[in-house]
């Protein structure tokens, strides 16, 4: 693997691992003490914050950095590192890369070859009685894992969504319904997301030094980050992307329009900037700082699939170059964790209305503490 040396800012380092079909983000800083169990102190850097954006390929990063050189991934990339011979597994997808980011491990070592497959050694999801050959069955950790797919919390039950969003679960398993899931014929019980992946992750090591964890994604099913032990990630929070998109037509999900994608991609951002503030990510309890955390994005991916944007912008690709449509969607999208902003640094008052505020907790039942996985 090439590294492309680049300048290191004084306060924080970042760097960058490229994959065709994808672009994981990473941001390292020291301004702040890590929360560590025991009363430890660590050194060196504290925080490392990890952004998956799906869709977003090395190409179209250069485009917009030589385009937008004053933008945050422009100065990001600036100060980091590049691995610029970084791949994702095969076929690439959202569920592997991202098992192969935080493992190090390809799909025959992780187990992780896709996120719906076939396996000839498992009892069918469902099955209670697991004497006889096995016959094999469906994998499928995806919205159809949900307790309800077709809402925002995956089945929860919160009291006026989209705004109460931030109070779902940082505990997937509880929004997870096992008899979606397949079955371990040695044991005769739902085999988890978490329990399928045969190797730890970087949140497991983190965990056993003691270390506070987070990650947000589009699905509860990404509970397979913490690890075949369960106890890889301290907080999630996972709205179901594949949900009814509040607000907008019925059977639209959160990806049929660019809107609706930064929408939903907004109410991670806000619980990244809880978990920054030491929150949970309900912004709700103290939790300190994570040491390994982030989020993934939909917003590109989006852009890219969808015929027209919500601004007759083209997605798609278009001809040899890079995606221009996923280009003119990021475009959009920078500083809107700020606000709603254009990339002039004007409001948005087009799609002002859609950020951060509607995330916020409103009053409703106090939530009980989170079982363990």
């Amino acid at each position: 693997m090439r590294i492309r040396r680049v300048q290191r800012a004084a306060v924080f380092a970042a760097g960058f691992a490229m994959a065709v079909g994808g672009t994981a983000l990473a941001s390292a800083a020291t301004a702040q003490p890590a929360q560590v169990r025991g009363g430890q102190q660590p050194t060196g850097i504290q925080h490392v914050l990890l952004i998956s954006v799906d869709g977003l390929h090395q190409q179209d990063l250069t485009w917009y950095v030589d385009n937008y050189p004053n933008s945050t991934l422009a100065t990001l990339d600036h100060q980091g590192l590049e691995y610029s011979d970084a791949m994702t597994p095969v076929p690439s997808d959202s569920f592997p890369g991202l098992i192969g980011q935080v493992t190090g491990g390809n799909p025959k070592t992780t187990g992780i070859y896709y996120d719906d497959t076939w396996n000839h050694d498992v009892f069918p999801a469902g099955t209670t009685n697991c004497s006889g050959p096995v016959p094999g069955g469906e994998v499928a950790y995806t919205e159809a894992d949900d307790i309800d797919q077709t809402r925002l919390d995956a089945g929860q039950g919160l009291r006026f969504l989209p705004g109460s969003i931030l109070r779902m679960t940082g505990n997937p398993r509880r929004v997870i319904n096992p008899a979606n899931l397949p079955v371990d014929p040695k044991t005769c019980q739902p085999i988890y997301p978490n329990q399928y992946l045969k190797v730890n992750t970087i949140f497991n090591v983190a965990h056993d030094a003691g270390m506070v964890t987070a990650w947000s994604d589009k699905h509860p099913a990404y509970l397979a980050l913490s690890g075949p032990e369960g106890n890889g990630v301290t907080d999630y929070f996972t709205p179901e992307i594949n949900s009814q998109a509040i607000g907008y037509l019925a059977g639209q999900d959160w990806t049929s329009t660019n809107n609706a994608t930064m929408q939903y991609d907004s109410y991670k951002v806000q619980a990244v900037l809880n978990w920054i503030d030491g929150l949970d990510h309900s912004g709700a309890r103290p939790m300190g700082v994570p040491a390994i955390f982030g989020m993934n994005f939909q917003t590109v991916s989006t852009a890219e699939k969808l015929p027209v944007s919500d601004r007759r912008l083209q997605a798609g690709r278009q001809g040899p170059g890079p995606a221009a449509g996923a280009r003119a969607e990021l475009h959009q999208h920078r500083d809107r964790p700020d606000g709603g902003r254009d990339p002039e640094g004007r409001p948005d008052q087009q799609h002002g209305h859609h950020h951060l505020g509607q995330a916020r907790p409103v009053p409703d039942e106090p939530e009980q503490p989170e079982p363990g996985p």
